[in-house]
């Protein structure tokens, strides 16, 4: 199992994502974890209709995924989130593999 940490932070008007598009094992036990920079920084992560976990946002004071709970379609599957932070919004993934 590996906790992958997908750091946030804001760059004059823009929201930066490193990395922009993370990938998870699900046979792995990989996990996300978001994270803030500072650490203080409020964040919103929303995954839309489909989240590859059981939940579908994560914030400063949540920011574990837990295990993935979606079955990739074929080898690998992307999923599309997005982060806002104040008016700041960005949309960048998760590819799951299998």
């Amino acid at each position: 199992m590996s906790i992958k940490t997908i750091t946030i932070s804001v760059v004059g008007n823009t929201i930066q994502v490193n990395p922009y598009a993370t990938v998870l094992s699900k046979s792995h036990g990989d996990k996300a974890k978001w994270k803030g920079s500072p650490a203080n920084l409020a964040f919103l992560v929303c995954f839309g209709d489909r989240s590859p976990f059981t939940r579908k946002h994560f914030h400063r004071n949540k920011p574990l995924s837990g295990a993935i709970t979606a079955r990739p379609e074929g080898v690998e599957e992307y999923f599309k989130y997005s982060i806002e932070v104040g008016s700041l919004e960005l949309d960048p993934g998760i590819i799951i593999k299998g």
